[in-house]
């Protein structure tokens, strides 16, 4: 049987940065973590969770649940964190790998689910592959969608992760309901 599959982006965690220009809607940035983490915590057993870059301090991965599976693609905040410590990628994604990710992603990639679905994974919307339909994060809360993609960062989504089917109805409104008046510049 197929793990339940989540995204998720731009969590931020202890940034108080983040949580303050973003406008995040909590008290402090302790009660931001608390939140996010609580959100991820309640997925159900076994589940995988992409998230797609801008964690926030690596050690809050401590606090998921063991048996969720969180898989890392770098965002700019990350690649920022690895640079500089000075460590090969490599090395770097082993201390990563101790701390408790399942999996770290230097460069988006495809997520295959079925023969016929599936999706780019990014943290950039620059970075969105025109032969798929992309999940990215990055840009906050200044956009949900694109005319081939996703945005699965907190802020969009409750500040928690969302599941593969929110996936799939965001996907069949994107590539079947909306107009040009929603790509419009």
């Amino acid at each position: 049987m197929t793990p339940p599959i989540f995204f998720m982006s731009d969590t931020h965690f202890d940034s108080e940065r983040t949580w303050t220009y973003s406008r995040r809607p909590f008290a402090s940035v302790a009660d931001m973590n608390q939140h996010m983490l609580k959100a991820i915590n309640k997925l159900p057993k076994n589940s995988v969770l992409w998230h797609l870059g801008d964690w926030g301090k690596f050690e809050f991965v401590e606090a998921i649940r063991s048996d969720i599976q969180v898989q890392l693609v770098l965002g700019n905040w990350d690649e920022d964190a690895y640079k500089a410590t000075g460590l090969s990628f490599e090395a770097w994604r082993d201390k990563l790998l101790g701390m408790g990710f399942a999996a770290v992603y230097e460069h988006p990639l495809v997520l295959p689910i079925s023969n016929d679905e599936s999706y780019w994974l990014c943290h950039k919307p620059s970075e969105r592959n025109p032969g798929y339909f992309n999940l990215f994060g990055h840009i906050h809360r200044c956009m949900l969608a694109k005319a081939n993609g996703l945005n699965v960062g907190v802020d969009q989504h409750f500040y928690a992760p969302i599941s593969l089917d929110t996936v799939r109805f965001w996907r069949n409104a994107i590539e079947n309901h909306y107009d040009e008046e929603v790509w419009m510049e």
